[in-house]
């Protein structure tokens, strides 16, 4: 389990690192999948039974939904064209192995019991289950993006009129709390809105064409891993020593949590 703990903790800081330099808040949602084993390794007690298929599911969902978002510049999910029976059948196979993994996590004490497991009483289950259908909400978004990602081609891709803005995820109601860049441009007399990082969101601020080279995904959705040509240089230095500073407080940051939970 030592082994475990330490990838599930290199993994955390990965993703904490990802988001710090990103903004991407999927980061966050995908660190957790790292609680299971961080928790089985480092805070039950010794000789506590290890439920294998829970280390199994969230080792393949660390590995697998970390390759899907890593490198990923731009994104448009929007432009996908799954139907709503196709996402309710993502979203029932990833409600499985959240379930089981939350459930019996909290069985063998690698997370906290809020759902009182193996106790008596109905308003904590409820309530339990109830955050188990919001939590998989977004992990159904990360399984629909491995698919998405990994099942993709290649292709030119011409925005023209570019504009970039901040607004929050749900709009007006978390416009202070949850912000996201994007960046708007026409292809082909089409609207389209991406998604983007904190760097790209520099870097394209006052460009007014991208030409990109992008991956379609099996279910439509259009993922960018590289900037267009003709990026200012000095402005992409720039950037990248402000996202080094960053990922640096980030660094100093998550060093002493662990240093905290370690020693004290």
């Amino acid at each position: 389990m030592g082994l475990i703990g330490a990838l599930a903790v290199i993994f955390l800081y990965w993703c904490i690192l990802h988001y710090s330099v990103t903004g991407r808040w999927a980061f966050v949602a995908l660190a957790v999948w790292s609680f299971p084993c961080i928790g089985a390794a480092y805070f039950v007690p010794e000789g506590t039974e290890i439920n294998g298929l829970v280390m199994l599911i969230c080792l393949i969902a660390m590995l697998m939904e970390g390759l899907a978002y890593s490198g990923v510049k731009m994104w448009n999910v929007n432009a996908r064209r799954t139907k709503k029976y196709v996402m309710g059948v993502f979203y029932v196979l990833s409600l499985l192995f959240v379930a089981y993994c939350v459930i019996e996590s909290q069985r063998f004490g690698y997370i906290p019991n809020i759902m009182g497991i193996g106790k008596e009483g109905m308003f904590s289950k409820v309530c339990g289950w109830i955050i188990i259908l919001i939590i998989n909400i977004p992990a159904t978004e990360m399984f629909v993006c491995v698919v998405d990602r990994f099942f993709s081609n290649k292709k030119d891709f011409v925005i023209i009129r570019c504009e970039t803005f901040i607004a929050g995820t749900l709009g007006k109601f978390d416009e202070n709390l949850l912000k996201n860049r994007y960046l708007c441009g026409i292809n082909n007399g089409k609207e389209y809105y991406f998604g983007i990082t904190d760097k790209a969101y520099i870097l394209l601020k006052d460009v007014s064409t991208c030409r990109l080279k992008i991956k379609n995904g099996v279910l439509g959705g259009l993922y960018i891993t590289k900037y267009p040509q003709g990026i200012d240089e000095r402005l992409a230095e720039k950037a990248d020593k402000w996202l080094f500073k960053k990922g640096a407080i980030a660094t100093v940051i998550f060093v002493a949590v662990v240093a905290v939970i370690v020693f004290v």
